[in-house]
């Protein structure tokens, strides 16, 4: 696994990817991860989340009903937001707004850009 670094942040990714792109230490580069890649717990349920797992923490902004699935906007502690894409099917507990949050995702789930955003 390759390390991505933002402050006293880090993220996972392949190192094939890295290696693909040609990035060097110090590099620029972006995470990004389609919302329905993600995985939503409550904050107290982080032992749900894959050990490997990359995870952000926030709190729950917003949900809107998307018939099977629904979109959780989630504001994150570090600053920002993201939008998760949660399936009926996955039984994660309704998130309610102020509802505290982990945000996780598998390290080979994200796509990995050069550059900021």
């Amino acid at each position: 696994m390759t390390t991505l670094r933002d402050g006293d942040a880090s993220w996972s990714f392949p190192h094939e990817v890295a290696a693909s792109l040609g990035l060097a230490v110090g590099d620029a580069a972006t995470i990004v991860v389609r919302p329905e890649r993600m995985e939503l717990v409550e904050h107290h349920e982080g032992d749900r989340l894959s050990p490997g797992a990359n995870v952000l923490a926030g709190t729950v902004a917003e949900t809107v009903y998307l018939g099977v699935a629904r979109k959780v906007v989630v504001d994150l502690d570090r600053g920002g937001t993201v939008h998760v894409r949660v399936e009926r099917e996955r039984g994660v507990t309704e998130s309610t707004h102020g509802t505290r949050v982990l945000v996780g995702w598998e390290p080979a789930a994200g796509v990995v850009v050069r550059g900021r955003p």
